[in-house]
């Protein structure tokens, strides 16, 4: 039982995993406007807030439209004499 060795040389470690750009960022970058992932990070996080703020726009705005047509009621036709 005394004659048990161990090879310390053979040590398996983990690979060390890089993180993934996404496809996103991919893009903005090959456009060549924004020159870094950081700089695509803030990018496409403004667009998104356009874009909710575009949302959010249309949406309150549809809301006020059909809302005065339901006061109104529908159109009355009127037979002409």
């Amino acid at each position: 039982m005394t004659d048990i060795q161990f090879d310390e040389e053979q040590e398996f470690s983990r690979p060390i995993a890089l993180p993934k750009q996404s496809t996103f960022v991919r893009l903005v970058l090959k456009t060549g406007i924004i020159k870094t992932e950081q700089g695509a990070n803030y990018f496409l996080l403004g667009l998104v807030v356009i874009c909710v703020c575009i949302i959010f726009f249309v949406v309150t705005s549809q809301g006020h439209t059909s809302s005065s047509s339901a006061v109104l009621g529908p159109p009355r036709i009127t037979p002409n004499p």
